[in-house]
């Protein structure tokens, strides 16, 4: 629910704005023009997952991304970024997305990007688990995020602008919710508060493209 009135409220509305808005400039790796621009993106991530008495390893998986911004200035952008994370463990899928608000700044046609935010994570069980409680087949766990980034622009023969982007992001486990699944709909049959420090630890490489 958190975050479908956060996708409704923030990130859909730019979107609209930004497929109407009609950039009067070019858009260079040195040069950004003002105005609306959308970058979109997909890469791996390494993941980790600690807390006071686990310390788990998530490894590889893959991870998608897309930053909607306001350019100004030259070298200035505040954007929203949403980003989505897969991983696997014991055969379990976790799937983590990313809300956040953040600015980036230019150095040449390299960039800097810092941006926090709320995360929701969802946990799909393996079947074979066992859980404390024998209906619970997701966990689902949400908390605030925080991030760095590092990317650089380039500029292909044919005019199209795209990028390389490392970050590493943080993201904090406070509450906790057990799911079963009734049919087709997800229900919480228990809810508490994380307070063991968990968090996940994640660097992500991404590719991706200027939309507009």
């Amino acid at each position: 629910m958190k975050i479908n009135i956060f996708i409704i409220i923030f990130i859909l509305p730019l979107l609209a704005l930004a497929q109407l808005k009609e950039t009067e400039e070019t858009f260079l790796v040195d040069d950004w023009s003002d105005g609306l621009h959308i970058f979109v993106g997909a890469g791996i991530n390494h993941s980790k997952y600690r807390s006071d008495t686990q310390n788990n390893n998530l490894g590889l998986g893959v991870n998608l991304k897309t930053d909607v911004g306001w350019y100004f200035n030259d070298k200035w952008a505040i954007e929203s970024s949403a980003s989505v994370k897969f991983n696997t463990y014991h055969d379990d899928l976790i799937w983590d997305t990313l809300l956040t608000l953040g600015a980036r700044y230019r150095i040449e046609d390299y960039y800097f990007r810092g941006f926090a935010g709320a995360g929701v994570l969802v946990v799909v069980l393996n079947e074979d688990e066992p859980t404390p409680n024998d209906n619970t087949k997701r966990i689902h766990m949400d908390g605030p995020a925080l991030g760095l980034g590092f990317g650089r622009i380039k500029l292909t023969e044919a005019g199209k602008v795209w990028f390389i982007e490392l970050n590493a992001t943080a993201q904090e486990i406070r509450h906790r919710d057990d799911v079963a699944v009734d049919g087709q709909y997800p229900i919480a049959i228990s809810s508490q508060a994380v307070n063991d420090n968990s968090t996940i630890y994640s660097a992500q490489f991404t590719i991706g493209v200027l939309l507009f």
